[in-house]
């Protein structure tokens, strides 16, 4: 309390950049009943202060490797 603090950043700036999207594909088979499918490729990284947007972009999103996350759902209705 008394004005000091408990904590320091050594250097506040930074440049991160993300990308993330998702792809659903949706099959209803029977009313009810459908499958689902799912893809979300996803790339993070930090750029360099100096560099403008664009070649932060790509330097790091478009040369790197993405990270690929693949999703299956199944659901059935039971009609009694």
């Amino acid at each position: 309390m008394g004005g000091s603090s408990d904590y320091s950043v050594g250097n506040p700036d930074f440049s991160f950049v993300q990308f993330r999207a998702n792809l659903l594909l949706r099959w209803e088979h029977i009313p009810g009943s459908d499958i689902f499918l799912v893809w979300s490729p996803s790339a993070t990284g930090f750029a360099d202060l100096t560099a403008t947007l664009i070649e932060g972009l790509d330097d790091q999103i478009a040369q790197q490797q993405l990270e690929n996350i693949f999703l299956n759902k199944a659901t059935h209705r039971f009609i009694l």
